[in-house]
């Protein structure tokens, strides 16, 4: 469990409100949410093809079949973007069809959002790019998009965090699709708990709200300190006075993983955190939570691979 932290000093006051973090919970009932892993080759003198293609009407369409048993025609559908990829440019190929282009030398990861509207219903359709150097086999969803597949639904119910941005950063984090995140009212002063592999977040950061940073890697929020795995928030920017969230769910995807909290009030497993404060993991300890996720696909496979080969005669 992570609990807020609450120093001598006066905490950091801010007036600025996180984009689309006070939606209603109607709103976020009324409007149906989708993700879609989208694998982009960029190595030199890769061919635009089909990978590179999306369809926010067909991808919309698609989510009504796949959810909701639903067979409803894209007819006189309309969309537009309401998010723009960051290394890269969407390519309008006619006919409502896209192409993702990333920028030269750019692999990562990188994302879209369209705002879809179907006669009656609305679809935001979030396009999880991945550029890679990289000729994409047949078996990219599965070597790329994990668990969820290539289509998979986005709900947060009766949550006033946005659902989209808080995909957003956990597939920017890296945070494995194994992992299931649940916002909840958590006891006071709790800011996040680890159930087995289900963390949960407090619905408003022990009152002090979240910031949920969509551009994780950059910390242009942020001020460094004499410590190098942390930072805090600069004065007016859209983290001020806020509990980080990201520095929060690297917390309790430790605990998912196995990592027990440090003594160390100042290390990325330490039990509380001060709003306005970013702390992430160190080189070293990166390294051993990507061996964990490592291992822990490892022995996936090997009782995948167990179950398939059983006889179900033998099954008591």
């Amino acid at each position: 469990m992570f609990m807020l932290d609450i120093p001598d000093a006066p905490q950091q006051q801010s007036v600025v409100i996180v984009a689309q973090a006070n939606q209603s919970k109607n709103s976020l009932k009324a409007i149906r949410t989708t993700g879609v892993c989208q694998v982009v080759p960029n190595y030199p003198q890769a061919e635009v093809l089909g990978l590179h293609m999306l369809e926010p009407a067909v991808s919309a369409r698609n989510y009504f079949w796949n959810f909701e048993n639903l067979d409803i025609s894209t007819e006189g559908s309309d969309f537009k973007f309401v998010q723009m990829p960051k290394h890269g440019k969407l390519i309008d190929e006619g006919d409502g069809i896209y192409s993702f282009r990333p920028d030269v030398g750019f692999f990562g990861n990188d994302s879209a959002i369209a705002d879809v509207r179907i006669g009656t219903y609305q679809v935001k359709v979030v396009y999880f790019f991945q550029s890679v150097n990289a000729v994409v086999g047949d078996n990219w969803i599965e070597k790329y998009c994990g668990d969820k597949g290539y289509q998979w639904k986005i709900s947060l119910p009766n949550s006033p965090i946005d659902a989209v941005a808080l995909q957003l950063l956990i597939g920017n984090a890296g945070i494995v699709s194994t992992v299931n995140v649940e916002i909840a009212d958590l006891p006071s002063g709790a800011i996040g708990q680890t159930t087995g592999t289900t963390i949960t977040l407090d619905d408003n950061a022990a009152g002090y709200d979240w910031f949920i940073d969509s551009t994780p890697s950059l910390n242009e929020e942020w001020l460094p300190t004499s410590n190098p795995n942390e930072w805090v928030a600069k004065a007016g920017s859209a983290a001020y006075g806020k509990m980080d969230m990201l520095s929060v769910l690297l917390h309790e995807y430790g605990h998912a993983l196995g990592i027990e909290h440090s003594a160390d009030q100042y290390d990325f497993m330490g039990t509380t955190l001060t709003a306005g404060v970013r702390r992430l993991p160190s080189a070293e300890e990166l390294a051993l939570m990507q061996q964990l996720i490592s291992d822990a696909k490892v022995e996936m496979a090997s009782v995948s691979t167990t179950d398939s080969n059983t006889d179900p005669t033998q099954l008591p």
